[in-house]
């Protein structure tokens, strides 16, 4: 991610790169897991 954009931008980049990695039905559930998680923390970040 590009770190002269807005950190409002940013999250909601990874964040969507997230969801569209957690969709692989080939991900194992425990890292689909993982990935919500992270997903959540990024949720809270203040913008």
């Amino acid at each position: 991610l590009n770190k002269s954009k807005d950190i409002g931008v940013r999250v909601s980049s990874a964040i969507y790169i997230l969801e569209e990695i957690s969709n692989d039905r080939n991900l194992p559930l425990h890292a689909r897991t993982l990935i919500w998680n992270v997903s959540s923390e990024l949720e809270t970040v203040k913008i």
